[in-house]
């Protein structure tokens, strides 16, 4: 073999390192987060291998209904149709052989249509899974992303990161972070400050900061910063009745919602609450809120949109 023909095989196939990596992530359920004793040079190979994942999301498939399955089965009863007004017009048997060869029996026709249809249906479930978790991980991502954009920001503004007034509040009564400038001013890019969960591409929600609370990267007490869209605030929006202590974002289908955090960890939750029990979805110690609302301190997580 040529040393170029040596190098095409070579790029064309996994290392044995990154090989045991994808193991590693298959076992934990492509959660990066599951890993353990895992160096910073295998952490990096992981998420390149996460990254190649996400790529699914440049190519959406939409998950098989029961118009399918249904156009399937229409389709195989007029197959038989046919072949009975055959078998009378000619008078031939679809069991015996006919001077032409063998004709295709009936209960072979169903069993072909039976694998057909299992078929379509494993396959809608496991590209649903796989599509899922290109899902989650993209996410994950685009959080991670964020968070060096605000610690690459925060390096150069004495700590702090951008804040602008809240847009459902009244003026000057609470303000948010805003990832918005990152991409901006070429700290990360625009494509990181939504989940691709998230079909219209509304944004994350941010944590809500009262007018004149100081609020600063790694120096605030750590905290959410931004998560999954609100569900409680979308729920409001559209006047359907949901229950906001166990309602999970819609972002990754309400199995839980990640939340990236001041200390640029990004934590999966699954269920929307932190700390001594404090609901991300409202302000501490209501069971709703109206626009103009935010917490009075820093050690209540509230995010909005």
């Amino acid at each position: 073999m040529s040393e170029h023909e040596h190098d095409h095989e070579d790029r064309s196939e996994l290392s044995r390192e990154d090989a045991r990596l994808l193991d590693l992530l298959v076992e934990s359920g492509f959660d990066p987060g599951k890993l353990q004793h895992v160096n910073a040079d295998e952490r990096r190979r992981v998420e390149a291998l996460m990254s190649v994942f996400t790529l699914m999301d440049d190519y959406p498939v939409e998950d098989a209904d029961d118009a399918l399955v249904h156009a399937t089965v229409l389709r195989v009863r007029r197959g038989v149709d046919l072949a009975q007004r055959h078998e009378r017009a000619f008078g031939l048997s679809m069991v015996e052989p006919t001077d032409r060869g063998w004709r295709i029996r009936m209960p072979d026709l169903v069993s072909i249509a039976a694998v057909l249809l299992i078929g379509i249906a494993l396959g809608s479930v496991v590209l649903g899974q796989v599509r899922q978790q290109a899902i989650d991980a993209g996410c994950k991502n685009n959080l991670r992303a964020l968070a060096q954009g605000f610690e690459l920001y925060a390096r150069d503004f004495q700590g702090r990161i951008p804040i602008a007034p809240a847009g459902y509040a009244k003026a000057g009564v609470s303000f948010w972070p805003d990832p918005y400038v990152l991409s901006k001013h070429n700290y990360c890019d625009q494509g990181h400050a939504n989940c691709p969960g998230h079909a219209l591409g509304g944004g994350y929600s941010r944590q809500v900061i009262a007018a004149g609370v100081p609020f600063t990267w790694l120096g605030t007490e750590r905290m959410p910063v931004l998560g999954d869209r609100n569900p409680v605030i979308d729920a409001r929006d559209t006047g359907d009745a949901i229950n906001p202590f166990i309602a999970n974002s819609e972002n990754h289908s309400r199995r839980g919602q990640n939340v990236l955090w001041t200390d640029g960890s990004v934590v999966w939750l699954p269920e929307p609450l932190v700390g001594d029990d404090d609901n991300i979805w409202l302000i501490r110690g209501q069971r709703t809120f109206e626009p103009g609302d935010a917490p009075t301190t820093l050690q209540d997580a509230f995010l909005a949109h």
